[in-house]
């Protein structure tokens, strides 16, 4: 409710004049995904707690409706609300509101954000639930899926230069932020603190290129960590010796992460080209080297577009090698040390092909066929059926009905 609270403050400081007018817009997606493992449930990102598996046919991944209302109090400074309603692992009424923030533009080319805002880490990063924005029937889930932050509570500052053909874009943010992750049967809440970002944006009229650097520290403990912990301090010590100077290895509480990327996308004739590399660091053991990409090509006739997506993660992979310890005896403990240490370690690879059909000027349907190749403990971006992720390809069928109003 915090972001209730904030949202009512920021209505109460904002200038109020006689000139005032609001709008109310929505956009809709009704998505239907089919996808054939029975080990390997697909999901939109890794804070799904539900996944589609073998013979299911789902309807609850990729519908949604977004409503926003956005009220202008003069000519430089608006206020705007954003609700989604989806589906998600924790469902409450602070998850449903990705945005609310006042905007104030402090000159023409300065522009500020105050309030619950959506962290400037990709290229589709305010329109990221709108379907209808981009070509594909989702956000490719290599780049987009393993992050758990949909929106930080703070703000930022934008500074746009126009030139003869082109703007350049600088933007800083900062705030706080929580999200969910699902992993081995358990739902855990991801908080960060001091979170500072840098986004970069030169746009012409038919290319545009991003870079973006953002910096977050871990503000909890996650339960799965302790509870492996308290297990490991239960093992006689003739059979792991030095396990206490091991047990703080597990934390994440404290520790750093990075996110640093750099997209495109460019238009030449019919073609739309677009590419996303990301890469994520900590100081954590638990959250690994993990890099990302995707680069994609899509060609508009008329009123169809027909798209191809290759995209790929790719972590190093975590092995139990510590020195005087009987591991015979505690298999079941070294397991799930070893998935615990390898639950970001996604690794994978994804082949898909697609056709979108704009049937009118706010109305599309795309459907978007994909396949996948799973490195063994390469799984973090599914949800898993049993103790262990064994290599495997995966086909997965989206078809999204998706509508602006």
């Amino acid at each position: 409710m915090k972001i209730i609270n904030t949202a009512l403050g920021l209505l109460l400081c904002a200038p109020i004049t006689t000139n005032t007018a609001a709008d109310f817009s929505g956009f809709a997606t009704l998505g239907l995904v089919y996808s054939d493992s029975e080990i390997y449930g697909y999901r939109r990102d890794i804070s799904e707690d539900e996944g589609v598996f073998k013979e299911d046919i789902d309807f609850k991944n990729h519908s949604l409706l977004g409503l926003q209302f956005d009220h202008l109090f003069n000519n430089k400074t608006d206020f705007v609300i954003q609700a989604v309603v989806r589906q998600r692992s924790k469902n409450n009424l602070d998850r449903t509101i990705s945005l609310a923030f006042l905007r104030h533009q402090l000159s023409p080319n300065w522009q500020i954000r105050v309030g619950r805002i959506a962290p400037d880490l990709f290229m589709f990063t305010e329109s990221r639930d709108i379907d209808f924005s981009y070509v594909w029937a989702t956000v490719p889930k290599e780049v987009y899926s393993i992050i758990p932050y949909r929106s930080i509570d703070g703000g930022d500052i934008s500074y746009e230069k126009r030139f003869e053909n082109a703007t350049l874009t600088t933007k800083v943010f900062a705030g706080t932020s929580e999200g969910e992750i699902i992993g081995g049967g358990a739902l855990e809440t991801v908080k960060s603190k001091n979170m500072l970002g840098l986004s970069i944006t030169y746009d012409e009229f038919e290319w545009s290129i991003q870079g973006k650097y953002t910096r977050a520290t871990f503000a909890n403990e996650a339960i799965t960590n302790t509870l492996i912990g308290n297990e490991i301090r239960k093992v006689p010590d003739f059979i792991w010796p030095n396990k206490e100077a091991f047990i703080p290895r597990i934390g994440i509480e404290s520790d750093s992460a990075k996110y640093a990327a750099i997209n495109g996308q460019r238009m030449i004739n019919n073609w739309l080209l677009s590419a996303e590399f990301s890469r994520i660091t900590s100081s954590s053991e638990l959250l690994r080297k993990i890099s990302n990409y995707y680069v994609s090509a899509a060609y508009q006739l008329d009123h169809h577009s027909f798209y191809a997506v290759i995209g790929n993660s790719t972590s190093d992979e975590w092995q139990f090698e510590e020195e005087n310890v009987a591991t015979q005896f505690i298999p079941e403990l070294i397991h799930g040390l070893e998935e615990n240490f390898n639950f970001y370690s996604a690794n994978q690879k994804s082949y898909s092909l697609g056709w979108r059909w704009n049937v009118t000027s706010s109305t599309s349907i795309t459907t978007q066929y994909t396949h996948t190749k799973i490195d063994e403990h390469g799984s973090t971006l599914w949800l898993v059926n049993g103790p262990h992720s064994p290599a495997e390809d995966v086909n997965s069928v989206l078809l999204n009905v998706s509508t602006l109003f």
